[in-house]
C-alpha cells in the first residue's frame, strides 16, 4: 500500500479521502479493521462510500467506536443500501454545510467551508453501475448551477473514462453513455480530470476483482479549473482485498501555503 504522507504538511492543507469501503461491516469483527484503514491515514474530511450505514448501524458504530469518532462530525445518507457518509475533522475547521441527499442517496452535493473563506461546491458520487447517463446529466446540472465557482466531484463514479487505458481484462465496454456525458465536460474545461493531469502518461486502477484479473479507474475526482491552483496532491491508495477492493482517492488542496512549523 502507498503510505499516507504529511510530508510538506502545512497548517493550511486540507486532505480529502474518498474510499468504497464495500460496507462498513457495523457490528462485525471486521468493523475495526475497516475503520482503522480509513481513518489511520489521517485526512481531514474522510468520505465513505457504500457503507451500509442506517441510523441503527450508525448509532451502533459511534457508541462502539467513541474514542476515534468523537473526533468529528458526521453527515450522510444513512441508508443500508449502499450510502454515502462524511466524516470530517473537528480540529481541521472545514465546515460542510447545506448537504443535499440526492437521487436515492447516490449523490450528496454540499458546500465545504474552508478555514480561509474559501467555499467550494462538492458532489460526493456512488453512481449506479449500469451505464445511466441520466444521473450523470442531473449530477453535472446540480453542480454547475452552484454559486461557487470552485467546485468538485469525487467518489466512485462506476465510468472509466477512457476504456483502452483505464480497463484490464474487460471483454466488454459497460460505460460508453455515461463516459460520453463526462468527457463533453472535461473537453468542455469545465471539469479536469485530476488524476490524469497530476499524474500525465500513468495506469492506475483503482478497482479490481479478488483474481485481479479485471482491474478499471472507476474512482474519479473531478475539479473545475478554478480550483486547480489549490491542488498539491492527487493520489490513490490500495487497500488489502480484505478492506476493500477499491484503492482510496487521496486530494491535498492548500488555499494559503503556509508553512507548518516544527
Amino acid at each position: 500500500m502507498k503510505p499516507f504522507s504529511l510530508h510538506n504538511k502545512t497548517k493550511s492543507t486540507i486532505s480529502i479521502l474518498s474510499t468504497n469501503i464495500r460496507g462498513l461491516a457495523s457490528g462485525t469483527r471486521d468493523e475495526t479493521l475497516k475503520l482503522n484503514a480509513i481513518f489511520d491515514l489521517g485526512a481531514d474530511i474522510n468520505i465513505i462510500i457504500d457503507s451500509h450505514l442506517d441510523s441503527n448501524k450508525m448509532r451502533s458504530l459511534m457508541k462502539g467506536n467513541s474514542h476515534l469518532l468523537s473526533r468529528y462530525t458526521h453527515k450522510g445518507s444513512l441508508t443500508r443500501l449502499r450510502g454515502i457518509d462524511v466524516f470530517t475533522k473537528k480540529a481541521c475547521g472545514v465546515k460542510v454545510k447545506n448537504l443535499q441527499i440526492l437521487q436515492g442517496g447516490n449523490h450528496l452535493h454540499c458546500t465545504l467551508a474552508m478555514p480561509d473563506g474559501t467555499n467550494i461546491s462538492a458532489s460526493f458520487i456512488y453512481a449506479p453501475s449500469n451505464d445511466d447517463q441520466v444521473f450523470w446529466k442531473e449530477v453535472f446540472q446540480k453542480i454547475n448551477s452552484s454559486e461557487n465557482s470552485k467546485r468538485l466531484i469525487i467518489g466512485d463514479c462506476n465510468v472509466t473514462l477512457n476504456h483502452q487505458e483505464d480497463t484490464k481484462g474487460y471483454i466488454t465496454d459497460p460505460h460508453k453513455l455515461s463516459r460520453a456525458v463526462i468527457n463533453k465536460e472535461i473537453n468542455n474545461e469545465t471539469f479536469i480530470d485530476l488524476f490524469t493531469h497530476t499524474h500525465p502518461g500513468e495506469k492506475s486502477y483503482t478497482f479490481r476483482t479478488k483474481n485481479c484479473k479485471k482491474r478499471s479507474r472507476l474512482d474519479l475526482s473531478l475539479i473545475s479549473p478554478s480550483l486547480l491552483t489549490a491542488v498539491t496532491s492527487m493520489d490513490h491508495l490500495a487497500h488489502p482485498y480484505t478492506v476493500t477492493d477499491h484503492s482510496s482517492l487521496l486530494l491535498k488542496l492548500d488555499f494559503t501555503h503556509t508553512i507548518q512549523g516544527k
